[in-house]
Formats: structure tokens, C-alpha cells, sequence
């Protein structure tokens, strides 16, 4: 049995022999079966973390950068010094396949890495004057200050990377963090939180909470805490923002990810790429493929050849190392990615595979001609569907893949240049050539626009999320 506790001021509470702090049963996605419980902070838990990061805040702040890395640096060698463990709890907890779970673990210990590395974006820089005639009286530099402290809130499906992409950075530009993890994953986010606090950070700089909405609500409009950033529903994400206007708020929202297949692509490749976006992991991804668009004189061929490869996607027990797709999170996930078939195909849409549920594993399921007003055309399925349809040309795929409310990532298989520089001008966060739009790389800048929220993760794209800039004029 796993005991998920809570990380406030240096010290850890919440263990199984803790009576003071209340406890949840923690159950396997597919099995049903308990695992362990893990700790809920209360309003004096809560409390407690928010005053430990104010205190911790100015000390932190003067902190060398190089020491700063340093710990960051040894975060990354923890991560993956403790790979199997990380990887076999995420497994068990939030039922990822594993495979896709050492993958993860292999991208967190990456991701602090690249954290380690972010000496020249957080250093010094001299400020070019010369163009102003009183240059000779002044010399002016400038620096990036920490903004105080930051509130990381993070879902169950990635409980490692995108934690670790809030917290590296953060912690690199000299911010305390205050981890709020997802409730479906708190023995994963507690271990990550064990293996952090191990490398040597001053109490109060990072903590971990596992709290209800309410008091993670109360967290968000905290006068101590002075940035949050956000990964989860769109309806969350901009309910979040509304209470702090005047705060820094990062919001990566989700989307409903589109591929276009034009004619001239490579169709055996961009079936079998599509199958694997669209069903990993149960489709519990933000970039997963969602909606494939094909032009009308290969779609029938391709048709055949995505089908095909989607039914070789192993589905069930994620324990088996053959299984891809595995359990969604929840008897309410998979209520919902049902209702989700049911109303398609009540609207005349075709179920070309799949469409059935055993427990929590839906098998992988992909539906034709779905309505644009039913709501798996126009929201976030979070679930193993894709739907598939026509387009006449490019200009009508690029048309139907900005018709979305969302704008995270979307992808074109294609060898005509020019059709990508078409889709270049789609209102999108990335764009993926002749590759499914799952395909992200932590260095990189990731986020969306529209729906999808505001702001950019990766290292060194982050940082204005976590500082300002700071200028120094020198009167010679």
C-alpha cells in the first residue's frame, strides 16, 4: 500500500499512521482495487504552505543562480536514478500503459535538465545605448527577478512532465513553488514531491498540497501567492484568471487536435501515426489526434489503411506490455466518452470501430460523418475516439481545422511546401509536418491560443511567467 503525503515547511504529513490529517482511498483505474490513501490538506495545511513560501521567498531570491541549478540539475539525476519506481506507481495509479509511463519519467528527468541549463537566459545582460547621445554617461544593465511565489496546478494524465515543467523553471528564476496535484494521481505527484525535497531545497521553497477545489480556489486569489500557472479544462482555466486579473496566469488548456491528410502524402505512415496519436493512452493526452480530415480522392483508400491500424492498438490491462490504450481515469471519464458515441451516432454518425466499454477501458473507436453541432465535433473527447471526414482541397481542410474553438496543435501530412505554408497561417500553438500533432518536444514552446489559453511552456519560453525584467542605469 502507497501513502501519498503532503510536503509543508520541510516536513511531511499526512503518513498512515497521521490522524490529524484526513485521508482518501487511492484505487487502480482498472482494476478498482485500493492501493493505498492518500493525505487531503485542510485549511490549516493550506495555510500553513502558503505562509512557508511567503517566508521563503526572499532568501530564495538571493539565492546564487548557480546553486539554484545545481539543485535543479541534482533533480534531474533523482528523477532518473528512481525511474522504475516513478514508472510502476504511474502504472498502478492513473493507469498508464508502460511503456508511455517510462517514456514520462525519461522526459521529467529531461525537463528538470533543461531547467539546470537556463544560466544565460537568467543572467545579466548589458543593454546597447549607443544610439541615444548620453550613452557616454551610462552604462545600463538588465536582469530577470523572481516574482514571488508560484502556484503549479497540474492534472493526473502527465502527474511527472508537467509538473516538472512548472517547477524547474520556477524554481531556476528563484521562485518558491506550491504544487496543487491532481486528486486521480496524488501518490505520484507525493513521490515526485519526496524525490524533490531530497536534493536539498530550503524548507518553505517547494511544497506539495492535495486540497480540494475550494481551497485550491482560495490559493488562486492568496494575496501570498504571486503567479499560477495552470494546466486543465478550459472551464477551470478561464474561471482561474477571472479571480486574478491582475496576477500572472499561464493556462494550457486542451483542444481537439486535427490532422490533414492531403493526397500527396505518405498514407501508410500517416495511418499508422494518426491510430497511435488518437489512441495512446486512452486518449487522455491534450495533443492526442481528434479529428482527421482527408481529401475526397484518397479517402477511401486511407480510410481502409487507418482503421486497420487502429484495430492493431492492444487495449486493456496497462500492466501488459502489449497494451497501448488502457483504462480511462474514471467511471465518470468513461460515462462521458460513452455519451460522447451515444450522441453522434444518434445525430447519424457511423461507428467504423469500436464504441464498446469493459470497466473503464473503451475500446478504440473511430466515427464517420459526425455532425458539426454534435459535441464531439466541437469539444475535448479526452477519451480513445477519433472522427474522420472529407475535405475538397487544402483550403477546405485548413477551413475545417480553424473552425475549432481551440488552437493548441494540429498537423498536415504533406510533401508540397507551399501547402504548409498555408497551414502556417492556422490559429494554432504548433504545427507538426508529416507527423501526428501528439508530437511535442520539451524544449520547444508549447501552448495554445483561443480556448486552448495563454502563455508557453518549455524551459526557456516560461520564464516571463516566473519574473520581471529588472533594469539598472549606471551614471558613470
Amino acid at each position: 500500500m502507497e501513502h501519498g503525503e503532503l510536503l509543508i515547511g520541510g516536513h511531511f504529513f499526512g503518513g498512515p499512521c497521521d490522524s490529524s490529517v484526513p485521508k482518501d482511498p487511492v484505487t487502480n483505474p482498472c482494476s478498482g482495487k485500493v492501493i493505498g490513501s492518500a493525505a487531503v490538506a485542510t485549511q490549516n495545511e493550506v495555510d500553513a504552505a502558503l505562509q512557508s513560501s511567503a517566508e521563503a521567498a526572499a532568501s530564495w531570491r538571493a539565492t546564487p543562480l548557480a546553486d539554484r541549478l545545481s539543485i535543479v540539475a541534482r533533480i534531474a539525476e533523482v528523477v532518473a536514478e528512481n525511474a522504475d519506481e516513478l514508472t510502476e506507481l504511474m502504472v498502478a495509479e492513473i493507469g498508464k500503459p508502460r511503456s508511455l509511463a517510462l517514456a514520462e519519467v525519461k522526459r521529467t528527468s529531461l525537463t528538470f535538465k533543461l531547467s539546470s541549463e537556463l544560466a544565460v537566459d537568467l543572467g545579466e545582460r548589458e543593454i546597447d545605448i549607443t544610439a541615444d547621445p548620453r550613452n557616454a554617461l551610462f552604462s545600463v544593465t538588465a536582469v530577470r527577478v523572481p516574482v514571488g511565489p508560484v502556484l503549479a496546478i497540474t492534472p493526473y494524465n502527465w502527474p511527472f512532465n508537467l509538473a516538472a515543467h512548472k517547477i524547474g523553471p520556477a524554481l531556476a528564476a528563484g521562485c518558491p513553488v506550491v504544487l496543487k496535484g491532481s486528486p486521480q494521481a496524488a501518490l505520484c505527484t507525493s513521490l515526485l514531491a519526496r524525490l524533490i525535497h531530497s536534493c536539498g531545497l530550503p524548507d518553505g521553497v517547494f511544497q506539495y498540497v492535495n486540497t480540494s477545489p475550494a481551497l485550491s480556489e482560495r490559493m488562486v486569489v492568496d494575496p501570498r501567492i504571486k503567479a499560477i500557472s495552470f494546466t486543465g479544462s478550459d472551464k477551470v482555466g478561464w474561471h482561474i484568471k477571472s479571480l486574478v486579473p491582475q496576477k500572472k496566469v499561464a493556462l494550457e488548456l486542451g483542444g481537439d487536435a486535427a490532422s490533414l491528410v492531403l493526397q500527396d502524402a505518405s498514407l501508410d505512415y500517416a495511418a499508422k501515426q494518426s491510430a497511435v496519436s488518437a489512441m495512446a493512452y486512452a486518449g487522455q493526452v491534450c495533443i492526442s489526434l481528434q479529428r482527421l480530415i482527408v481529401q475526397t480522392n484518397i479517402y477511401d483508400e486511407f480510410k481502409e489503411r487507418f482503421i486497420h491500424e487502429v484495430e492493431q492498438i492492444g487495449f486493456g490491462d496497462p500492466t501488459d506490455d502489449s497494451v497501448l490504450c488502457g483504462p480511462v481515469i474514471s467511471d465518470e471519464a468513461a460515462d462521458r466518452i460513452m455519451s460522447l458515441i451515444d450522441a453522434a451516432e444518434s445525430a447519424g454518425a457511423a461507428v467504423l470501430t469500436g464504441g464498446n466499454r469493459i470497466g473503464r477501458v473503451i475500446e478504440p473507436t473511430v466515427l464517420e460523418d459526425v455532425p458539426t453541432e454534435a459535441e464531439l465535433a466541437c469539444g475535448e473527447a479526452f477519451g480513445p475516439i477519433c472522427t474522420i471526414g472529407r475535405c475538397a482541397d487544402i483550403n477546405d481542410g485548413l477551413r475545417q481545422m480553424d473552425a475549432s474553438r481551440f488552437g493548441l496543435q494540429g498537423s498536415i501530412y504533406t510533401s508540397d511546401p507551399e501547402a504548409v505554408a498555408k497551414a502556417r497561417l492556422l490559429e494554432l500553438g504548433g504545427l507538426v509536418v508529416n507527423d501526428a500533432p501528439s508530437v511535442r518536444f520539451d524544449a520547444m514552446p508549447y501552448g495554445g491560443i483561443k480556448a486552448s489559453g495563454f502563455g508557453r511552456e518549455g524551459p526557456s519560453f516560461c520564464l516571463d511567467d516566473y519574473t520581471e525584467w529588472q533594469s539598472v542605469v549606471q551614471h558613470s
